[in-house]
């Protein structure tokens, strides 16, 4: 199988080698790589240009584009012996094309958190955490880092999000697994991603009354409505509300 890591290190794993990143040319390799296969389709090559150099674009960007795209080729179908990955270039754009049994990481990720969101809605917990789990894994791996620009900053928001949505389904997870120490642990991870999300608190909340530990809900619960008050000017959510109710009752 075809394999591409688009988090952590950018690596392309073939059926014959590894292309790992420090192979690829350059500083712009990677975001080459990273860039066209996050897009799902064709990308204008002024627009690539744009995410290869952000602030510092080539005023002949045509001519310094090309022999990246031709390096990262070339690593491509080396790693691909069937010669289907490439770059194809056509009518002003640039597509990342791979293998049918392709396997991207995010992608991956992402199908396998959207199953484990409909495992939990149907009580299904192992099925839940037996998905959540590697999504975790590899959402919680940066996107290239040490390089920014507004449209990675944007994807990152998205992973970031995913990643949050992966700890809540673990956190609810282990609470209907009774496990609630595990579900602590997960709660706080949420809250860490994500700190203003309610959803990471009120199940650290409900972590620490299925552990017993009613004074922990209720620190949980002060943390919570601190912070809103303090960051953000707001009250928490009604539900966040008649939990805390429930703790202080």
């Amino acid at each position: 199988m075809f394999r591409l890591y688009l988090t952590g290190s950018v690596t392309i794993v073939g059926p014959d080698c590894t292309v790992e990143e420090a192979e690829l040319p350059g500083g712009q390799g990677r975001v080459l790589v990273a860039a066209l296969g996050l897009a799902h389709g064709p990308v204008p090559s002024d627009a690539l240009a744009e995410r290869l150099w952000p602030t510092d674009m080539p005023t002949d960007w045509s001519k310094s584009l090309a022999p990246i795209v031709s390096r990262v080729r070339s690593k491509l179908r080396q790693a691909d012996p069937s010669q289907t990955a490439t770059i194809r270039v056509a009518s002003g754009c640039h597509e990342l094309v791979l293998p049918p049994d392709m396997w991207v990481d995010v992608e991956d990720a992402t199908r396998r958190l959207d199953r484990a969101e409909g495992h939990l809605r149907r009580g299904a917990a192992a099925a839940a955490w037996t998905d959540a789990a590697p999504a975790s894994a590899v959402l919680r791996r940066p996107l290239l880092p040490g390089f920014d620009a507004p449209w990675v900053d944007g994807w990152r928001a998205v992973l970031d999000d995913r990643h949050h949505r992966c700890w809540i389904v673990l956190a609810e997870a282990w609470l209907q697994r009774d496990d609630p120490t595990l579900a602590r642990t997960a709660a706080c991870e949420a809250i860490a991603v994500d700190p203003y999300n309610e959803d990471g608190h009120r199940l650290l909340i409900r972590a620490e009354l299925a552990a017993g530990n009613r004074s922990g809900a209720v620190r949980a619960a002060a943390t919570c409505r601190t912070l809103l008050r303090e960051e953000l000017g707001v009250d928490p959510s009604p539900e966040t509300i008649a939990l805390e109710r429930e703790v202080l009752g």
